[in-house]
């Protein structure tokens, strides 16, 4: 590639030297500049196809460490759900922190000045005597004080794979800071402050300013 490159930066020195008195030029030197052109386009034809090769091999290399990552998620045995559900009194301009590893969080605006958690926590275990220990053990702590709501989740050591979804309905003037690590973000109508952030995964929001 190093090689490949210092050619085409040569070639478009010797380009640039020889265009301005190519008309005065004898016709050695035109061919010469013809030459060098040449060779210059293919340079760019050969690192343009590198460059290519290089997007394909990461892009492949992505859907490879994906199908690997399900293939070891669904050799841990079957799935397990559970659904967790609280209603609490906020107030009309209320915060929410919300803050997950894993798991997508939809937050959308509602009327009322309560806001409904809805979440739904997914693990595999071997058997369903594991997948109900592992169930138990994945908390969502939610805990309220002068207007904050935070809302936490605690993953289990022993497993890598359990993930929690949450559906948030809130007052539409309610402020939201929201973080995950693995997951997508989706926010519609609030009229609050939004703050939102995934390390790998969608932000969007819907009628709401950020």
């Amino acid at each position: 590639m190093k090689q490949i490159t210092r050619l085409a930066v040569f070639a478009g020195v010797l380009c640039g030297i020889a265009s301005p008195a190519a008309a005065q030029d004898p016709q050695w030197v035109r061919d010469l500049q013809a030459q060098v052109e040449a060779g210059a386009a293919s340079a760019a034809q050969s690192i343009a196809a590198q460059l290519g090769q290089a997007d394909r091999a990461r892009a492949r290399a992505e859907r490879d460490r994906e199908r690997a990552q399900r293939a070891r998620e669904s050799s841990r045995g079957p799935e397990y759900t559970e659904p967790f559900t609280r209603t609490v009194k906020l107030g009309p301009k209320g915060t929410i922190d919300l803050s997950t590893i894993a798991g997508d969080i939809r937050v959308t605006a509602g009327g009322g000045d309560d806001v409904k958690i809805e979440a739904m926590k997914h693990v595999r275990g071997a058997n369903p005597e594991q997948g109900r220990a592992m169930l138990q053990d994945l908390q969502v702590q939610v805990d309220q004080r002068q207007g904050l709501l935070e809302i936490r989740t605690e993953f289990p050591r022993r497993t890598s794979s359990a993930t929690v979804d949450y559906t948030l309905t809130v007052p539409a003037g309610t402020s939201v800071t929201l973080k995950t690590i693995s997951g997508s973000l989706t926010i519609a109508g609030l009229k609050g402050d939004v703050s939102a952030n995934s390390v790998s995964g969608d932000v969007t929001l819907r009628g709401s300013r950020s």
